[in-house]
């Protein structure tokens, strides 16, 4: 008898989100990629090779910064612990030498100095919106949107220490300096970020 041809690989083209407790993401299986917000856990599916070309730019100039500043650039997947039950993924991050000490061997213990979110079809909505409002009530200095499909940088930053609010002081598109002002120095051209490597 002839066994029944194996059924088609399925990719899981949306982020997923359902309620459950922090407990319930603590004890996911390491690599797994998951966020907890406000009683959520979000899942999504693999980022495309697009989306990791950006990411590897990203975090090859950051990590480059690093070396000369003292600090530690990132790459996702792992947790970042915003406050007691929030976690995230940002896909590259970045410590200032004076947020060194928030590393931990499960994560990052608090706000990085900047985070990145390379948007996806699948997770835009929950990077500009949920997210970015958990950056807002951290203790995030700077976030940037980059999106792969319309080769844009938006650069948003925390204006005043102690404000909760970021707003953007830079959008670049396609080419052009894309500056930090949370990392004094630091600066990447887009087209740069957008190459294939």
């Amino acid at each position: 008898m002839l066994s029944a041809p194996p059924a088609d690989p399925i990719r899981v083209d949306e982020m997923t989100s359902e309620p459950a407790s922090f407990e319930t993401f603590l004890a996911l299986p390491e690599g797994t990629p998951a966020q907890y917000l406000d009683g959520q856990i979000y899942t999504s599916p693999a980022p495309r090779p697009r989306h990791q070309d950006v990411v590897q730019n990203l975090y090859r100039a950051l990590r480059e910064y690093a070396s000369e500043h003292s600090g530690y650039a990132g790459v996702a997947p792992f947790d970042v612990y915003l406050a007691p039950e929030r976690a995230v993924q940002p896909d590259v991050l970045y410590l200032s030498s004076d947020r060194r000490d928030r590393i931990s061997e499960r994560g990052i213990e608090g706000a990085p100095t900047l985070v990145a979110e390379v948007l996806s079809p699948s997770t835009a909505y929950l990077d500009v919106s949920v997210k970015r409002t958990a950056y807002e009530e951290a203790e995030v200095e700077e976030l940037w949107v980059i999106d792969p499909g319309e080769q844009t940088v938006m650069v948003l930053t925390r204006e005043h220490p102690g404000r909760t609010g970021l707003a953007r002081t830079a959008y670049v598109y396609e080419a052009g300096p894309v500056a930090s002002t949370a990392l004094a120095g630091f600066e990447v051209e887009a087209a740069d970020l957008f190459a294939r490597p």
